[in-house]
């Protein structure tokens, strides 16, 4: 009889060990994104998206295309410095990185307060605005749901959003809201990556 008692004592640590490594196994990776980030891949995910070739493809044109202004992207920062108007508090300091000294999309001064990041209601994802709405592009003002953390590398993520880009061939200041997704990984920026249009790269430059 005490034999079988303790045989069963431990059956029964056995098992609750067990279910506490399952739990374990299981748990979900908490989504943080302050720090330096890489874009891997930035892929439009609407045929509006493509160029219009009966449209001269020239500079003056491309103003707030936003497959051509990712271009020269090549990562973000989500800083910790707060953004405030006057006294209200409107979120915390963000920079896009660009690698292109030459471009008009040359990354500003460290001291500039361009744009600004908060988490969503239920923190699973971010929001950017700019401080000045339009400046200096709608593109890269954005809302993220549901940022899925890359099961092999906690320091890749994906999440799809939607960015407004000017209207291939129409006046000045209209635009259209292309879906997007964008897949980045934890670290410091280095070259660009490739931007895609339905899966197929698109680097055209003027």
């Amino acid at each position: 009889m005490r034999k079988n008692f303790y045989l069963l004592v431990l059956l029964t640590g056995l098992m609750l060990s067990l279910t506490g490594c399952s739990k374990d196994d299981t748990s979900e990776v908490e989504f943080k994104v302050e720090g330096n980030w890489v874009f891997k891949k930035v892929n439009f995910l609407t045929e509006a998206a493509k160029w219009n070739d009966s449209i001269p493809y020239t500079s003056a044109n491309l103003r707030n295309y936003a497959p051509y202004m990712f271009i020269p992207m090549s990562g973000m920062q989500f800083l910790a410095k707060e953004i405030k108007s006057g006294d209200n508090f409107l979120g915390r300091k963000m920079n896009y990185v660009n690698n292109h000294k030459e471009s008009q999309f040359h990354p500003h001064p460290a001291s500039m307060d361009v744009w600004y990041w908060n988490y969503t209601d239920d923190n699973k994802g971010f929001k950017i605005s700019s401080i000045a709405p339009g400046f200096p592009s709608v593109a890269f003002d954005m809302t993220t749901d549901n940022v899925v953390i890359d099961a092999n590398n906690p320091n890749i993520i994906t999440f799809q959003t939607k960015v407004r880009s000017a209207k291939i061939g129409g006046e000045k200041d209209t635009y259209v809201v292309l879906p997007v997704e964008i897949t980045m990984e934890r670290g410091n920026a280095g070259d660009d990556m490739v931007v895609f249009i339905q899966g197929e790269p698109f680097n055209r430059l003027p």
